[in-house]
């Protein structure tokens, strides 16, 4: 028989991950083969979500090519099976871990991980932001007028958004911003054929380089 509590921590868990994006079946753990090492549910329970926060405690956006992971959902999974194929009851129960601690260290864990992610992320859209801006402004060419200026603006912000979902996943708020912020700012920057060079004439003897 599943414990009622090891069954309501699982599911709290579950929805702490959910909330960032982190779809599993942690009370499906409690039929999994795997039991047979745990006679107290309550005990694999600590052990299943102490394996969830040590993901979100080690795994980010930044870690999770280079061990094999194509996602924190793959990550935690990993973690999980990887404690259960490593610990049984008799061994985890000597660190006197409760469903309380773990579930506590669990939601914090997640927290820190959404603060980097968050953190993450916008230092690409800022970056994104001004390497759009500065091609936006590079369009303002001296022999173009103003339809032709934004026409061609019209393209890089339509290859600025083939390039954003083919370069991995984009919500759609991310790319608007971005175009958004990054009109914005190229009104005030200086495109390099912005202003028409002065002819040669202009120039005195010293000017000249040659």
């Amino acid at each position: 028989m599943m414990s009622k509590t090891a069954i309501k921590a699982l599911t709290k868990a579950q929805d702490i991950i959910t909330a960032v994006g982190v779809s599993l079946n942690l009370v499906g753990y409690l039929a999994s083969d795997w039991r047979k090492n745990w006679r107290n549910a309550d005990q694999m329970a600590c052990l299943l979500i102490d394996s969830v926060a040590n993901a979100f405690q080690c795994e980010n956006s930044e870690t999770l090519d280079a061990n094999l992971y194509d996602n924190m959902t793959q990550a935690v999974t990993g973690y999980i099976e990887s404690n259960l194929d490593t610990w049984n009851q008799a061994e985890f129960s000597g660190f006197n871990r409760t469903i309380a601690c773990e579930l506590m260290r669990l939601a914090e864990m997640v927290e820190k991980n959404a603060i980097f992610e968050a953190h993450a992320a916008a230092l690409i859209m800022n970056h994104e932001i001004d390497a759009l801006a500065q091609k936006l402004a590079d369009r303002r060419c001296y022999w173009m007028n103003a339809i032709a200026v934004h026409n061609t603006q019209q393209e890089v912000i339509a290859q600025y958004k083939r390039d954003a979902f083919n370069g991995g996943p984009r919500v759609a708020n991310h790319i608007i911003k971005v175009i958004v912020n990054a009109r914005r700012i190229a009104k005030t920057l200086t495109g390099y054929l912005e202003v028409e060079p002065k002819p040669v004439s202009a120039y005195t003897g010293a000017d000249i380089p040659f």
